[in-house]
């Protein structure tokens, strides 16, 4: 009778941690239904010299609102109906994840600089990708890449860090000959973004593009037990430092936690027992790091610790660069209809755009290329059209009438036409565009995640891709043009009369203020009919925004710096004496963007400098 009865109690068992896991299709809209797009990235690349690959998971996309152990991560094949592969092996394949630094939106282009001190090597050995099914593919396909990890790793969405899944493949596949693109989300509302090195495994930095990523399945338990953890409002600032620290430790005990014991420097004395405590560090000297340590306990658990070493870094001696705050309009400001943010580039002769079909009437005034490359380019051209019908997959060659606007100009100037083009309901907006430098000069196409949903006076627009396979420059604009569906949009401003959005002044900083270097102050009033704009270097950020008929007010006066920006945009180089003595120095800037005649203000976000070296 022992022997049923074991087997009963272990199938119990079972049966109750399979209950207990649950699985995730990431994003969860391509749960059912195939990807917007397809990626070769990590499982159909083979590069000698190997190829290494974050991607970053909003945490909203887990359901669960506590902690989880990942135990099991699929990816899919794209979907199709004619594929084949044999698959392949990829041997000696390390996987590291964490939960990231930073949001997916802003991953870092240095691969050490999105981890999370949580860092784990959840997997290493061999990947194989399984073979076309003998049945025929499908849409959506199969799971065809499957890793169970050999070290769970515990997450805890409720953080709201994002995962970061970092994959290394050192070298190229074995056994096997093809391997095939895995089924991939391409939208702004994917949540997630990656940054790679495409042929060298052992790169320390990469590209970035957001919001794309593949389909993957997660496979996690609930976390029983008790698991200290912690987050802190700042890491890293000048001394005197204050940190507020939050306490997020996780226990399945119903009563909760009891107890918590904080060690601030590292000196395995106990100085707070609240669950929620500031603490203040003090240092004279530079790059002063300072371990933290929480110990908690419950009713029912042995107590646990984690220690984060070197968390706390006091007067850093590396420059660092930090947006702060929000900015704002007097009241609401003309505007292009919106566009996404730029993901990457296609140079080439051909050109992209967008289409949509217009939802309401509206007149256009204006078209501008962003000249947003490394590469700054001296032009841009544009063409734009009104359809009677969307342009088609196999393409659609419009007439000269349909050819509303086709210009060349400066880049970074708004092409005006002679006068605002007329759109009505039922028409097909589409335009081309691109910034370039000379006639002759490849077309420079600043990408954004297609199907891009935004808004033309306040009515909701969904803009999908537009191709033209020639040179727009050389046919005028004359030439055959093709729907491009999900694909990336080549982003074009289009200032239409009349349009408002929820977009406000930005400033930003191109580079780190590393002592003898010239970084670039980027600001963007997003004001269409701006005169101009102020940049203004102030003595500190306010303790909280100070309304003013300009807009909020984030940095304390006096200004030290006044600088003028013509049209309301632009970059200040800021050059930085290469001196020890700054070394630590802060400086707070903010911008103010202007139309008089309209009497429009507005007044960006701050960024503050934190001088030092690299």
């Amino acid at each position: 009778m022992r022997i049923p009865l074991l087997i009963l109690t272990l199938a119990l068992g079972l049966s109750t941690l399979v209950v207990a896991q649950k699985t995730f299709i990431i994003p969860a809209t391509s749960a059912t239904t195939e990807g917007g797009s397809s990626t070769s990235y990590p499982w159909n690349v083979n590069q000698p010299n190997g190829h290494r690959i974050q991607y970053c998971y909003d945490s909203s996309h887990f359901s669960a609102t506590k902690p989880i152990l990942i135990q099991r991560i699929r990816w899919r094949a794209d979907g199709s109906t004619t594929a084949t592969w044999t698959g392949v092996t990829h041997p000696n394949v390390k996987i590291d994840m964490s939960s990231a630094t930073t949001d997916h939106s802003t991953l870092s282009t240095t691969f050490a600089t999105n981890h999370g001190k949580d860092r784990s090597t959840v997997y290493t050995g061999k990947v194989v990708v399984a073979p076309s099914p003998s049945t025929g593919s499908t849409t959506p396909n199969i799971f065809y890449v499957d890793v169970q990890l050999s070290s769970p790793f515990f997450y805890d969405p409720s953080v709201g860090k994002d995962l970061l899944i970092d994959i290394t493949l050192p070298g190229p596949w074995t056994k096997g000959t093809t391997s095939y693109y895995l089924d991939c989300e391409f939208a702004n509302t994917s949540k997630v973004s990656r940054m790679f090195s495409y042929s060298d495994a052992k790169a320390l930095t990469g590209t970035l593009q957001q919001n794309v990523g593949p389909v993957i399945e997660v496979t996690a338990a609930p976390a029983k037990g008790l698991y200290a953890n912690f987050i802190a409002d700042k890491t890293m600032g000048a001394s005197p430092l204050t940190v507020k620290f939050t306490d997020k430790t996780y226990t399945s005990d119903p009563t909760g936690v009891k107890t918590w014991a904080w060690d601030f420097d590292g000196d395995n004395i106990i100085d707070s027992t609240v669950q929620n405590p500031v603490f203040t560090y003090k240092a004279t000297a530079f790059d002063s790091y300072f371990d933290v340590s929480l110990t908690v306990t419950d009713k029912t658990h042995p107590k646990n610790t984690i220690t984060k070493k070197q968390f706390i870094r006091v007067n850093p001696s590396t420059a660092s660069n930090e947006d702060f705050g929000k900015g704002s309009f007097n009241k609401p400001a003309p505007s292009p209809i919106v566009m996404p943010n730029n993901t990457s580039h296609y140079i080439w002769k051909a050109v992209r755009g967008f289409h949509f079909a217009a939802p309401g009437p509206f007149l256009v005034n204006g078209f501008e290329c962003p000249n947003d490359h490394a590469t700054k380019q001296t032009d841009q051209t544009v063409s734009v059209y009104r359809l009677k019908a969307a342009p088609t997959l196999t393409g659609t060659t419009p007439t000269a009438a349909e050819l509303v606007f086709h210009g060349t100009g400066k880049a970074g100037t708004i092409l005006r036409p002679k006068t605002p083009i007329i759109f009505k309901k039922g028409d097909h907006f589409a335009i081309l565009g691109a910034c370039h430098s000379g006639a002759t000069g490849h077309n420079y196409n600043s990408y954004g995640p297609g199907s891009w949903k935004t808004s033309v006076l306040n009515k909701p627009i969904t803009c999908n891709r537009l191709v033209m396979q020639v040179d727009h420059k050389v046919n005028k604009g004359l030439g055959m043009i093709y729907d491009g569906r999900t694909g990336s949009i080549a982003r074009v401003w289009v200032h239409v009369l009349g349009n408002t959005s929820q977009l406000v002044p930005e400033l930003s900083s191109s580079a780190r203020p590393i002592l003898g270097t010239t970084p670039n102050l980027q600001f963007t009033g997003n004001l269409a009919t701006a005169q101009a704009a102020i940049l203004f270097l102030g003595v500190g950020r306010m303790p909280a925004p100070i309304p003013t008929p300009f807009g909020s007010l984030l940095i304390r006066l006096p200004f030290l710096m006044n600088v003028p920006i013509a049209g309301g945009k632009g970059d200040v180089p800021v050059p930085i004496p290469n001196s020890n003595s700054l070394k630590g120095v802060v400086l707070d800037w903010q911008g103010m963007v202007f139309d008089i005649r309209g009497g429009y203000y507005g007044m960006s976000n701050g960024t503050e400098w934190y001088l030092g070296t690299k």
